[in-house]
């Protein structure tokens, strides 16, 4: 059984400037990722996330995010009244 949600992302974004390997991510490109995976995130998870990043990486328009979505503030996620048995 899953004790903590850990989501893992590859978001396709087009990114001004994204280097054709992968390359430091600069603020505003961080802010752009998590701004874009945010949503669909808040919709499944039933409320507004913040994230614990772990690793991201930009590489030809692509973006690889692993990170751990929790309340803001740093609040819990309760995946069981989410998932169910399932979680």
């Amino acid at each position: 059984m899953i004790r903590r949600l850990i989501t893992l992302f590859a978001v396709a974004l087009t990114l001004a400037g994204a280097a054709p390997a992968a390359a430091q991510v600069s603020g505003a490109q961080r802010r752009a990722i998590l701004d874009a995976l945010r949503p669909p995130v808040e919709r499944r998870l039933q409320g507004r996330v913040e994230f614990v990043v772990r690793r991201i990486a930009v590489r030809d328009g692509w973006a690889l995010v692993i990170a751990d979505p929790q309340r803001p503030g740093g609040g819990r996620i309760d995946g069981r009244r989410i998932f169910g048995a399932d979680y």
